[in-house]
C-alpha cells in the first residue's frame, strides 16, 4: 500500500466530531476488550471491601479500563465508588 492510497483511505473515515480529539474522547464507545467485564466484577468484589481496597486494586488495573469506566460507563463508576464508600471491611483477627 502506498501512502497516498494510505491517505485515501484515511480521508474516507467520517469525522462524526470534530472537537473529540480536543476533548480527549475516543469515536469508538465499545470496551476496550471482552475482558471488561470481567476486570468491573473484580473491581465490585474490592469495593464490597472498602474504598482503600478498590482504590488500591483500581492503580494496579488497565489504563483502557480505567478510562472507558470514566468516559462511558460513568453510571456504573459513580455506583461503584458509592458502594465502597458505604461498604464495612472486615476486620483481620
Amino acid at each position: 500500500m502506498t501512502n497516498k492510497s494510505l491517505s485515501a483511505g484515511l480521508a474516507l473515515v467520517a469525522d462524526d466530531d470534530p472537537n473529540a480529539a480536543q476533548r480527549g474522547t475516543p469515536h469508538s464507545q465499545r470496551p476496550p476488550s471482552s475482558a471488561y467485564s470481567d476486570w468491573k466484577q473484580h473491581m465490585e468484589a474490592f469495593a464490597e471491601d472498602g474504598t482503600i481496597a478498590l482504590r488500591d486494586a483500581w492503580k494496579l488495573s488497565h489504563l483502557a479500563f480505567q478510562l472507558y469506566a470514566i468516559r462511558h460507563d460513568r453510571e456504573w463508576f459513580l455506583n461503584l465508588k458509592a458502594r465502597a464508600q458505604d461498604a464495612k471491611p472486615q476486620e483481620i483477627p
